[in-house]
């Protein structure tokens, strides 16, 4: 493999158990609650509220009780909302 050749470089065998470690990161991340509300610039409380109102975008409960959302869902989140 030359050093600009990046096409196989993350390929391992399928059979591989640990074989999800070295996948390249996800161009879709999760992201966790910390870094949603410095994107979005609100607290914890305003964020909670407006997701029991129904107005904050969908987010998933990991079975540790944490959320997260993914990147894409926040952006089209920010694209729907009206303009000022």
């Amino acid at each position: 493999m030359q050093s600009g050749d990046t096409s196989s470089q993350w390929r391992v065998p399928s059979t591989d158990r640990k074989a999800h470690l070295l996948q390249p990161p996800s161009p879709d991340p999760y992201l966790t609650m910390k870094e949603v509300l410095a994107v979005v610039g609100v607290s914890r409380s305003t964020f909670s509220k407006w997701r029991s109102e129904g107005r904050a975008p969908e987010m998933i409960r990991l079975p540790n009780g944490e959320l997260r959302i993914r990147l894409s869902v926040l952006e089209a989140w920010f694209d729907s909302l009206p303009d000022a």
